[in-house]
């Protein structure tokens, strides 16, 4: 068995220190693609040459003044940019740029809605002293999902005859790529990213608006085998009466941002209020509402409802937070994996105020107690890759605990 700690106490804040730890590495990614593509390599990973970044700016600075960069959406003291790879570095270390977010990805997750809500109440319009019932009517579902259908029977309108969807903004898997706007009838009618591998979105976008109620044939368990009902389906959303603009694709933070930010450009050209919805979730960054992504949400929050899926990694052991006085005091941790031969491991020290930490790498056998390997984080623009064959470091300990593609970035 093999594992990796931490030890937190000192480090210097440069360029690299400005920007997030995905985007550093997935900087340092796109470094080894071009170094191999140069020894005539196939690159281990593809990198695109363009990409979203949101970058913070410095105070009396605005994102005009950056060079380098293609300015997409001012909010606040915030911009998303268009930016070449090779000059992430160069763009964050530029004065004008406080800090630079780039390449975190969320993941899937899964909610429930109605009854739990009480939703049902406010649907039905017989309790809490409502005037009436509240279906969704003149508002606008946004959210940013994998796996949409937007001709699903649960997104066509009362007579079935066409989709309530309006607009979809597709990601495809290139991060920081425009997306593909389908914004007819026609264009809508032909398209769908639901497929085998990817549900999520159509099933999200079902519980907050699926208007199908009436006959179909389900199969339930009788007796432990399965048996083929004929009922009025149950399973219908939130909003039925709303319309739909969603955003589907890749989830870099950049591009869910960049969806919701269309999402509320389209809701407020048609004179409507918008609600958008996020049912994913990401354990990398501090989590406790600092983070860039987080603070452009909150400005976007401004004009239109955010719903998060908050609580489905609630009982997660994600970060551990410790207090130093004085430059005194020290923190281990060990990463934990969920008993999968093949794992990537990626661990992030942040904090609060500008005092610097610094940070020690270790492989230990964890039977044992020992040491056999250890790395010091020089700097915020030092790290390692610890793994199998191409890493910088290699370790027989850790080829015998896991699979020869697993790896652990340490920056």
């Amino acid at each position: 068995m093999a594992g990796a700690s931490l030890l937190v106490t000192a480090s210097a804040q440069d360029a690299a220190g400005k920007v997030n730890f995905a985007g550093q590495v997935l900087f340092e990614q796109y470094q080894a693609s071009q170094q191999s593509r140069a020894q005539g390599l196939t690159p281990r990973k593809k990198v695109p040459e363009t990409m979203l970044a949101i970058v913070e700016l410095a105070d009396g600075y605005d994102a005009a003044q950056i060079e380098g960069v293609e300015v997409m959406d001012r909010r606040g003291d915030m911009a998303i940019v268009s930016l070449c790879t090779a000059d992430l570095m160069k763009v964050a270390g530029d004065k004008a740029v406080r800090r630079l977010s780039v390449g975190g990805r969320a993941r899937l997750a899964l909610d429930k809605a109605r009854t739990a809500s009480k939703a049902n109440r406010v649907m039905s319009g017989t309790s809490y002293s409502l005037p009436k019932n509240y279906n969704g009517s003149g508002v606008v579902l946004g959210m940013m999902d994998q796996g949409f259908d937007p001709n699903h029977i649960n997104f066509l309108n009362s007579d079935q005859t066409s989709s309530r969807v309006s607009r979809v903004w597709v990601y495809g898997n290139t991060e920081g790529a425009a997306p593909t706007v389908y914004d007819t009838p026609s264009a809508i009618a032909s398209l769908s990213t639901d497929n085998t591998q990817s549900t999520h979105a159509t099933h999200v976008a079902g519980i907050m608006g699926g208007a199908y109620n009436k006959g179909c044939d389900m199969v339930k368990s009788y007796n432990g085998q399965p048996m083929v009902v004929s009922a009025n389906n149950t399973y219908y959303g939130l909003a039925r009466g709303a319309e739909y603009a969603v955003g589907v694709g890749t989830l870099y933070d950049a591009n869910i941002m960049d969806a919701a930010q269309k999402v509320l450009g389209y809701a407020k050209s048609q004179g409507r209020p918008a609600v958008f919805n996020l049912s994913l979730g990401s354990v990398l960054g501090p989590h406790d509402g600092t983070d860039v992504v987080d603070r452009y949400l909150a400005e976007l929050g401004k004009d239109m409802i955010i719903v998060m899926a908050a609580g489905n990694d609630g009982m997660s052991d994600v970060s551990l937070r410790a207090d130093f006085s004085a430059g005194a005091g020290k923190v281990s941790t060990l990463p934990v994996t969920d008993g999968n031969t093949s794992w990537n491991g990626f661990v992030q020290v942040w904090s609060d105020t500008s005092d610097p930490v610094a940070v020690v790498f270790n492989i230990l056998n964890v039977k044992t107690g020992q040491v056999t390997y250890s790395y010091p984080i020089a700097s915020a623009q030092d790290g390692i890759t610890v793994g199998g064959s191409g890493t910088s470091v290699t370790s027989s300990l850790f080829a015998s605990a896991f699979s020869s593609d697993s790896y652990i970035v340490v920056e």
